[in-house]
Parts: C-alpha cells; structure tokens; sequence
C-alpha cells in the first residue's frame, strides 16, 4: 500500500487522476512512472510553463496558436474514428466507446478553440485570419496488428498529456488579459483541461487492454518510445522558439 501511495503521489498530478481512476489502470500508470523517472517530461516543468505563458501574451501569437489547435483537432479527429473501428470487437466495448466520446469532444474542440482565437484577435487587428482551418493531409499509420494499434494510443495518450499541460498554462495567460478574464472564457478553459484529463484516462483504460494482448513489456516500452519522442520534439520546439500544438 504504501509502495502504491508513494508511486500514485508521483503521477497523480502530472496525469490529472483520481486514485480511483489510477487503480482501474495499473499497468498503464507503471509504464507512466518508469517513463518519467527516464525522461522528466519537458511539457511538465516550470521553465516550459514560463516559456509558454510569456509567448502567450502576444495576443496576435496566441490566435495563431488557436487556430492551429483547432486544425489539429480535426486531425485527431480523423485518427481517432481510425482507431475506432480498428479496436471494435477487439477490446471491451465500454473502451471502445471511450475513443469514440474522445472523438466527439475533438470535433467540438475545434469550434472552441476558433471562437476562443476569435475573441483574443478582436476583427480591426490586421494579422492575417488562416483561409482554410482544415489540416493538411497527413500518412496515417498503420493499424494492422495489436503492436500497431498500442503504438497509435500510445501517441494519442503522450499528446493529451502535452495538451492538458499546454491548457493550464494558456487558461493562466488568458486570465492576464483584462478583457478575456471573464467567466465564460475562465469556464471554457477549465472545460477544456478537465476534457484533455478525461482524454488521458480513455487512453489509459484503452491501453490497459491492449497491453495485455503482447509480450510482456513490450506496450510499455512502446509508451516510453513515444513519451521520448514527443520530449524530443518539445525540446526543440523550446530551442528553436517554434511553437506548435
């Protein structure tokens, strides 16, 4: 008990999980721990916060930035019906529905996250408004095989981590605008971060199925493969002050 309180401590507030929720998902929850305890995620430390949070009060900036959530939103969208129909028949049908309620909430993120855009880019600014909100075509991956598939939710959980910590910090930078720090835009944004927690559990409870499906370790070594890759990414991102959904 007190191994698992001690562990539970440690990716509690990184995940956003209840206890409850932790204990349904113990095997996903241990690939978690091993991962971090390799890699301190970036997009979970101070530095990367203070960072986000100073490129966000460029109003201009922090539109751009909506906008291309919005257009990542339609993309995973797309992956997640993928995903989807791949898992029907495969995994508890309970899960199955997890992803497709994941993927409803993606499509109306996108309304969201545009009117939010909208709101902090009043219309006399002059920056440019982007055309075409649609996303560029994108290789899907393969889903042919559990590996496959554990890889793909794999990535899907490693982003909604990124993304839950992305919203905290740009809720915090939206509240420093005076004219946005109202409630309907403080309740939107605590809608959002409570959505992006419960994406991370459906991916959590999704993964906890599949991982038993191959030899053991191998789904936690795809989670840590893909938790590194995105860091990676993250890194540079910081490096090059690029930033990106």
């Amino acid at each position: 008990m007190e191994r698992w309180r001690a562990q539970f401590e440690v990716y509690a507030e990184m995940l956003g999980f209840t206890e409850a929720r932790a204990r349904r998902v113990p095997l996903y929850c241990s690939a978690v721990a091993r991962a971090v305890a390799l890699t301190e995620p970036i997009c979970s430390t101070r530095v990367y916060a203070d960072l986000l949070f100073e490129k966000a009060a460029n109003r201009p900036w922090l539109a751009q930035l909506l906008w291309s959530y919005g257009r990542e939103e339609v993309r995973a969208a797309r992956r997640l019906a993928r995903l989807q129909a791949a898992l029907m028949g495969l995994i508890d049908p309970v899960c199955v529905s997890l992803v497709g309620r994941h993927k409803s909430d993606e499509r109306r993120h996108v309304t969201v996250f545009h009117a939010l855009a909208e709101r902090i880019l009043p219309a006399s600014d002059t920056v440019e408004r982007p055309t075409d909100k649609r996303p560029q075509l994108e290789r899907t991956p393969t889903l042919a095989c559990h590996a496959d598939l554990v890889r793909e939710v794999c990535r899907v959980s490693v982003g909604e981590f990124k993304n839950r910590f992305h919203l905290i910090t740009l809720a915090r930078a939206i509240d420093q605008y005076p004219d946005l720090a109202s409630a309907d835009v403080s309740a939107q944004m605590r809608g959002l971060v409570r959505e992006e927690t419960n994406h991370v559990y459906y991916s959590a409870r999704v993964w906890e199925e599949l991982a038993v499906l191959l030899p053991a370790g191998e789904a936690a070594d795809a989670y840590r493969e893909e938790h590194d890759s995105l860091d990676a990414r993250l890194r540079r991102v910081m490096t090059r002050n690029h930033w990106e959904h």
